[in-house]
């Protein structure tokens, strides 16, 4: 284990973990330099100061990022992808866990790639998503997610699984034990499985044990056998939609609490075949 005092001298080895001392700042933006390695920083901060990101764990696999707090960069805190913007073969393996981003101007967090794990974060005040993704073999849990979509443009979700401008539909995304919470604002939703004007959209999704809040849409399915199973989905004044199931072929809701504002729809089903709702 290798005790950091400054993120700039980092000499990277492959498997090496590298921690900051607890309460300190480091301004700056760490761009990691070795597969397999792990950054430590409980009760530490990175201030993006203006640079692009926070962290960016570069094309490289195996990397685990425990314990910090990230905010002040001029786009996303935490960058995971690979070398082209958009292939999502390009990054595959990482691991987020204890983290606090906070502040974003753009998204919290952006994913572009495959078996990523985000454990126990906070996100909160974004302009724009908490988590855009795109890719396969996502897990989020036991985060909580709120005021996004702080911006003008009405472009955050709590959580958004897309496909990108690559256009290849990613598969098997878990999302459980969270608090998707958009009740600062009756705009997008909680949670939302697929964006919309793609023709691949992502599929094999499962949201359970979780909280959804508000937004105009509180959960979102677009593509292929999505389930949301023991959920609380909660509207709020201004949500029309609970819930949206549209354009997809198989979907289950089991055991999802659903509470409808006035003037709300429940469950609004637009071209799916398939869908399944157990109540009771």
């Amino acid at each position: 284990m290798i005790e950091v005092q400054n993120w700039d001298s980092v000499k990277w080895v492959e498997g090496e973990t590298y921690i900051q001392a607890p309460d300190t700042t480091y301004s700056g933006m760490i761009t990691v330099g070795a597969p397999g390695v792990t950054l430590l920083g409980y009760d530490a901060a990175i201030n993006g100061a203006g640079h692009p990101h926070c962290i960016q764990p570069y094309n490289l696999p195996g990397v685990t990022i425990k314990g910090f707090e990230l905010y002040g960069s001029r786009n996303r805190p935490l960058n995971i992808k690979g070398h082209n913007d958009w292939q999502l073969n390009d990054f595959q393996g990482f691991v987020g866990q204890d983290l606090k981003i906070h502040n974003s101007p753009t998204m919290g967090i952006r994913i572009v790639g495959k078996n990523v794990k985000l454990i126990n974060c906070e996100i909160s005040d974004c302009v724009d998503d908490g988590i855009y993704a795109e890719g396969s073999n996502i897990e989020i849990a036991y985060t909580h997610i709120h005021d996004v979509d702080q911006g003008d443009r009405v472009t955050g979700d709590c959580i958004q699984w897309e496909t990108g401008v690559s256009d290849v539909g990613g598969e098997n995304m878990f999302v459980h034990h969270c608090l998707l919470d958009h009740s600062n604002k009756a705009t997008k939703a909680a949670l939302i499985f697929g964006g919309a004007g793609k023709a691949s959209r992502p599929h094999n999704g499962r949201v359970e044990d979780s909280i959804l809040i508000g937004g105009v849409t509180t959960l979102n399915f677009r593509g292929d056998n999505h389930i949301a199973r023991n959920c609380v989905v909660k509207g709020m004044a201004g949500t029309k939609r609970v819930v949206n199931i549209e354009r997809l072929n198989g979907a289950v809701l089991d055991h999802v609490h659903r509470t409808v504002p006035k003037g709300a729809e429940d469950i609004f089903r637009y071209k799916a075949d398939n869908a399944v709702i157990i109540d009771d």
